[in-house]
């Protein structure tokens, strides 16, 4: 995780654990060529994820600017979107992953 999401990220974990949620995270820092490797399979015919995944040098999680969080029904309560957007976190495709938050 790079040093400027630290702080808004434990801001945000502290802030959910006062109202009962652990923030649970999947997801963060990945090498490249883990994100390589995970946007040519999204390429293949029949995947699941085709155009869900970022290129390599366009993905914030090299970057270690992103993160997505347990894809479980405790991370969609709208009381974690709340807190993670009031501390300066975003969903570039809220609409098909809602898990995936980075800072813009």
């Amino acid at each position: 995780m790079d040093k400027a999401m630290v702080k808004p990220f434990l801001k945000a974990k502290n802030t959910l654990k006062k109202i009962g949620i652990d923030l649970q995270v999947e997801d963060t820092f990945r090498y490249k060529s883990v994100q390589e490797e995970q946007y040519k399979k999204s390429l293949l015919p029949g995947s699941k994820k085709t155009g869900l995944v970022a290129h390599p040098d366009s993905s914030y999680h090299p970057k270690g600017l992103a993160f997505d969080l347990a894809q479980i029904p405790e991370m969609k309560d709208p009381k974690v979107s709340t807190v993670l957007k009031k501390l300066g976190f975003i969903q570039s495709r809220p609409d098909d992953e809602w898990w995936h938050w980075s800072l813009p």
